[in-house]
């Protein structure tokens, strides 16, 4: 019997990302509304914990802006033991989220949902230092040439290495119980594929393999679609063996999870996340779907179809946004998201974010959820 699971995302200060020393109540009684809600697990970013002076700004590599960087946002203070701490107490488990496939950008400067300034120009020092490791276009450009990011390339064991070692030290430090790969948005072709895979690492391991250069054929042949995507898969299958080996040091397990865009079935691989093999082979424990439109009949065929695959070799959240401008933003068209989650499979249910709760005022809601199952 699998034990009732309720998530809820949200920055490290629940309603902030970026919380100040002076807002230690306001962590706190967001702690408070999410166990009264009956949430279990808290997914909060992973910008902001005691790595932060590893990010840099932008001007390092080219934009010639200053910029804070995202310690700055912080006081120099760490807020994540406190927030572990109360939800512990609270009975709830944390278990943060990472973009796993951004790694530095250059944004508008904006405010959030909370009228919180964000950090506009930030890069992960690991790759600020390594332009190297940059992922390439078809036209050799790296994609911070067109997209205002950073991407790292998965074809290098170093940067595969790095965020493995990275991830499961954080693990290690904060007595997680679980750790979540995020995939956000990546630049696209014109058929919807991504346009990155140009490196020259990725390039000579194909030709070497297959004796076919990827130049000479269109970006979604089916044989280099699949190359490209077994390095994500070759990512996840290396960091679920290192946190073996932290589960066996701590003697508890430690979920390893994904969250991808909720999508149709035969467009994840054309992003590299071919998460089905990911499941099939046991490498990772939850697949959360995130719904980021209220569109109910994609909810409902997405869903059935995520929940075929994974069909009890894993467990299967429905994440609903209440966050992005085209999700649930009212409490009825959530809770009719909720139940057709439930009804086309989904073993679990969780709502994405914590901030997007408050501001539409929707708490409610969230707890009606949280018994429904």
């Amino acid at each position: 019997m699998v034990a009732h699971v309720f998530s809820l995302w949200c920055g490290v200060g629940g309603n902030t990302t970026y919380p100040k020393p002076e807002q230690i109540t306001e962590m706190e009684q967001f702690v408070d509304q999410c166990a009264r809600a009956g949430v279990t697990i808290l997914h909060p970013t992973l910008i902001p914990d005691d790595y932060m002076p590893a990010f840099a700004v932008f001007g390092n590599v080219g934009f010639g802006a200053t910029a804070p960087t995202a310690f700055d946002y912080y006081q120099l203070w760490n807020p994540w033991p406190l927030l572990i701490r109360k939800a512990r107490r609270r009975g709830i488990e944390t278990r943060p989220y990472l973009a796993i496939n951004s790694h530095g950008w250059q944004m508008p400067k904006k405010d959030s949902l909370v009228k919180e300034s964000f950090p506009y120009m930030l890069g992960q020092r690991f790759a600020v230092q390594h332009p190297e490791f940059w992922a390439r276009n078809r036209a050799g450009q790296p994609i911070i040439e067109v997209t205002n990011s950073i991407i790292l390339s998965l074809a290098y064991q170093e940067v595969r290495d790095h965020q493995t070692t990275h991830l499961c030290d954080l693990v290690r430090r904060y007595d997680l119980s679980g750790i979540q790969l995020e995939y956000v948005s990546e630049p696209l072709d014109g058929n919807g594929v991504a346009v990155t895979g140009y490196e020259d690492q990725m390039v000579s391991a194909f030709r070497s393999e297959t004796g076919r250069d990827p130049f000479h054929l269109p970006n979604d042949d089916p044989e280099w679609l699949k190359f490209r995507a077994s390095y994500t898969g070759l990512q996840v299958k290396e960091l679920r063996a290192a946190l073996n080996r932290v589960e066996k040091g701590a003697g508890r397990k430690v979920e390893l999870s994904v969250s991808v865009f909720a999508r149709e079935a035969d467009e994840y691989l054309k992003l590299f996340q071919d998460w089905p093999t990911w499941v099939q082979n046991g490498w990772v424990d939850r697949v959360c779907l995130w719904h980021r439109e209220a569109d109910m009949d994609a909810i409902r065929r997405r869903t059935r179809h995520a929940a075929a695959v994974i069909s009890g070799k894993g467990h299967l959240t429905s994440q609903i946004s209440v966050y992005h401008p085209a999700a649930i933003h009212d409490a009825e068209t959530l809770l009719d998201t909720a139940r057709i989650s439930l009804d086309s499979g989904a073993d679990s249910l969780g709502v994405y974010r914590g901030d997007a709760v408050h501001v539409h005022s929707l708490w409610d809601a969230v707890t009606k959820i949280g018994q429904m199952y």
